[in-house]
């Protein structure tokens, strides 16, 4: 009898840790009602929704691909992402948040596209490899009409956009850490040393983003007016992918808890940090 108990709870213990899967990359509706994610919950990395107000989580596309990077457009009507292919190249979609309807924009053109970020009428998106890529600009979802935005020596990627200031990373032997370029003076400085996936808050007063901080990502926010760093998180593993709450008062990030990425909320000075979507079954 004891045999068969110990079997059945190792069973049960087995089941609960093959339940597990990852919730990362959180990007929020125009509205602030909705958190569009990424998760490994089904057979193939795929884009979710999750209601904010009902805790209720629904699937939007899955594709045989990796999808990644998920952004809405100003009205809220789609999101757009990127597909990491099985050849190691990627492409670009938009997905309709009603309807569903699933539109490929590069159609193997652009083979190294990446990161897109929808703002305002403009998409943003890295193209390039190592050791170089650069960040373009399009409008209408049009790629023959990119602009190139960045030409700083190395890797320039995870862009954010306020007003005509952009915000960019850029990585190299040389040159690593968050630049800030004017687009209208096209003057580009060194805001920090290091750090990845900026996110400017919704006045364009603080810049959220991940850093490493004794070999762990932390959130941190760059206060633009005193020209400093703040470590909003102290994790034991990995916070990343911060995202600002449309009035500013809090911040969404992917932490990693027990080997799995869950979406955590955090008020803006790194306070009241809760769990918004786990890494188990809802």
């Amino acid at each position: 009898m004891k045999i068969l108990v110990s079997s059945f709870l190792a069973c049960l213990i087995s089941s609960a840790l093959l339940a597990q899967f990852n919730s990362t990359e959180p990007s929020l509706s125009p509205d602030g009602k909705t958190l569009a994610f990424c998760s490994d919950r089904v057979a193939n990395n795929a884009l979710f929704l999750y209601d904010l107000s009902s805790g209720t989580t629904s699937k939007l596309v899955e594709l045989t691909t990796y999808e990644s990077s998920p952004s809405w457009s100003k009205e809220g009507g789609k999101i757009i992402f990127y597909a990491m292919e099985k050849d190691g190249g990627s492409e670009m979609y938009t997905v309709g948040v009603s309807n569903k309807e699933l539109v490929n924009l590069t159609n193997g053109k652009y083979p190294s596209i990446g990161g897109p970020v929808w703002i305002e009428d403009k998409v943003l998106f890295s193209e390039g490899s190592y050791p170089t890529s650069n960040i373009y600009s399009m409008q209408n979802l049009e790629l023959t009409g990119r602009t190139q935005l960045t030409d700083t020596v190395g890797l320039n990627y995870g862009p954010d956009l306020f007003e005509d200031e952009l915000v960019y990373c850029v990585f190299s032997r040389t040159i690593k850490g968050l630049h800030l370029k004017n687009l209208k003076s096209n003057k580009t400085v060194r805001i920090t040393e290091t750090g990845e996936r900026p996110s400017f808050s919704p006045d364009g007063s603080m810049i959220a983003f991940q850093k490493r901080v004794d070999g762990v990502s932390q959130i941190m926010v760059y206060d633009r007016k005193k020209e400093e760093e703040i470590q909003l998180t102290n994790c034991s593993d990995h916070c990343e992918l911060p995202e600002w709450s449309i009035d500013g008062k809090n911040v969404y990030y992917q932490a990693k808890s027990d080997g799995y990425f869950q979406i955590l909320k955090m008020d803006s000075n790194g306070k009241n940090q809760q769990m918004i979507i786990g890494n188990g079954i809802d």
